[in-house]
């Protein structure tokens, strides 16, 4: 029964890893599938476009199936090198968009989270120098990034069934970010919008834009160094004693197994085919 129940939290572990984190958490809280629910989140999010895998993808066809496979270890390479740099910084990525993220970092009382937001962005943008001239048939290529951000509130919600679940994310943060990233002129830029730039003070605001957006500076290296999280905090399983109850494994195996049903509507058929 011990087997069976590591096993059953593996697969836990596993569904969980393809689905935002503050959904996670409210499916552990309340394990029901197909249940619709919604709440408004405040704090700052993040998106991130990146430009230059189509050309990418373009030269590396010719080499057939071993180009397919250098654009995805690449693309790999991108998205583990950003995921590394948002949980580090304190953000909870809620969605991938192709080559594109939106990344919430959660208010907190003393408004660090718009400053930690800020700087997940400037580290991102200066890993990018780690994809720059990939090397081609057809020559170099540079993947350059664009982020907006913005600092505020929206609502999360999930809707449908116990069949298939969509989680969204919709509302003034939502559109102030997106307008933000719109507001960019090129790769490397990072622009907020004013209730960011309130909060920073003017020494990070290198130029004001219309709209009541704004550009910001690089930041130096000292800034942007030292990250936010020190130790890495993992979902806890819940521990069982060695010497616990028939009953009261069967039990911790039933929460798990709801927890997973839960979770399941998130994600395709065939993910969770190869994940379950």
């Amino acid at each position: 029964m011990f087997n069976a129940l590591e096993r059953v939290r593996s697969i836990l572990y596993l569904v969980s890893t393809f689905i935002p984190a503050s959904l996670v958490q409210e499916k552990m809280r309340r394990p029901v599938a197909g249940l619709v629910s919604g709440q408004i989140l405040r704090g700052s999010l993040l998106f991130s476009d990146v430009s230059g895998f189509t050309p990418l993808s373009e030269r590396l066809a010719i080499l057939g199936p071993e180009g397919a496979e250098r654009v995805t270890a690449i693309m790999n390479q991108y998205f583990a090198t950003m995921l590394e740099i948002i949980s580090w910084s304190g953000g909870n990525l809620i969605k991938f968009a192709g080559d594109a993220m939106l990344v919430h970092f959660p208010e907190q009382e003393n408004g660090e989270h718009v400053r930690w937001a800020v700087r997940a962005g400037q580290r991102m943008l200066r890993a990018m120098k780690n994809f720059a001239q990939i090397e081609t048939p057809k020559g170099a290529v540079t993947l350059q990034m664009k982020i907006g951000l913005a600092t505020g509130e929206f609502l999360a919600a999930s809707v449908g069934s116990e069949k298939r679940m969509e989680y969204f994310v919709t509302g003034p943060a939502v559109t102030q970010t997106m307008g933000a990233e719109g507001k960019t002129t090129g790769g490397g830029q990072l622009v907020v919008n004013d209730q960011t730039a309130l909060q920073l003070g003017d020494a990070l605001v290198q130029k004001k834009l219309p709209d009541g957006f704004y550009l910001l500076k690089p930041g130096s290296e000292d800034e942007i160094d030292d990250f936010e999280i020190k130790a890495e905090i993992r979902r806890g399983r819940g521990a069982v004693p060695w010497n616990a109850s028939p009953h009261a494994i069967l039990a911790q195996i039933e929460v798990a197994l709801r927890q997973i049903q839960a979770l399941k509507p998130y994600l395709a058929p065939e993910l969770i085919e190869r994940v379950v």
